[in-house]
């Protein structure tokens, strides 16, 4: 068990001194910052969804009382082709709409690499060098 411990504490005090190293704390921050990103992204899609789901469901509901109420044959032929109708529109402006998210996130995540790759370009060739040996002079 000490053991165990131990060893999980080593394993915290080597990944607290790689996140020190030049350019290491940089590279866990943009991942978090991307990730985020990425997060805070997939729920505004499934906050999407869920209301446009509810929203179909209710006007499904009062579609479905309007054509109970029809009279003739053609009157519920025509109660059923605006449902259609309007279905279809709502459909594709949504379909729009959870495109238009998904390139948002994108380009979010793409903003982010583009962030740290400007950071990288601007660091000195000697904090590069030390970076890329573990922060150790070169």
């Amino acid at each position: 068990m000490s053991e165990h411990v131990t060893s999980a504490h080593a394993r915290k005090r080597a990944v607290a001194a790689a996140t020190e190293a030049p350019g290491v704390g940089s590279i866990f921050e943009v991942n978090r910052q991307t990730f985020d990103s990425w997060i805070r992204g997939v729920m505004e899609i499934s906050q999407e969804m869920v209301e446009f789901t509810q929203a179909r469901f209710q006007e499904d509901a009062a579609a479905w009382m309007k054509l109970a109420a029809c009279r003739s044959p053609d009157e519920a032929m025509s109660c059923q082709q605006r449902f259609a109708e309007t279905a279809a529109k709502q459909y594709l402006a949504e379909a729009e709409k959870l495109s238009q998210l998904i390139v948002d996130i994108a380009s979010g995540v793409a903003a982010t690499k583009r962030h740290e790759d400007a950071r990288e370009k601007a660091m000195p060739a000697a904090a590069k060098a030390g970076a890329m040996s573990g922060g150790a002079a070169a």
